[in-house]
């Protein structure tokens, strides 16, 4: 009896332990930013009008003498069925909406007129080019509701 009793108590202790241990690795995690060889700071965003209009901005400054270029693209897929998702066709080969910027400050906007309502996602990836040979990459994925 006393053994079932010190092994209920030691497993509860471990299992407290655990959890706060997890908790902690939890919180640093949460505060850690990675630094960027070429970018100083991307800002995404996606939302949709209550017209069905898609705005996708990618704001972002880069370190002047060492960046070259930007490479954006965006795909906007739609919610199908609980947790599928299915890519919206936009006209172009792969689905996907690409530009390129060389300017050193730049607010990219991508809009796209959607034909149903539901909830959508934007998948945007950026990468930041630069003279050290190293890509910033950055990618987001931001869910929006047109109803």
């Amino acid at each position: 009896m006393k053994r079932n009793i010190f092994k209920f108590t030691m497993a509860i202790m471990l299992l407290c332990i655990m959890s706060v241990n997890g908790l902690a690795v939890y919180a640093s995690a949460a505060s850690i930013s990675p630094r960027y060889t070429n970018c100083a700071e991307c800002a995404t965003n996606f939302y949709i009008t209550s017209s069905g209009v898609a705005y996708t901005d990618i704001t972002y400054s880069a370190y002047s003498g060492v960046f070259t270029q930007a490479n954006i693209s965006v795909k906007i897929q739609k919610k199908t069925f609980l947790f599928f998702w299915s890519t919206v066709d936009i006209g172009t080969s792969d689905d996907i909406w690409r530009t390129t910027s060389t300017d050193i400050f730049g607010d990219i906007i991508y809009t796209l007129q959607l034909s149903d309502t539901g909830t959508y996602r934007a998948v945007i990836t950026v990468e930041f080019m630069g003279t050290t040979g190293v890509v910033d990459t950055i990618e987001e994925t931001i869910e929006a509701k047109y109803s």
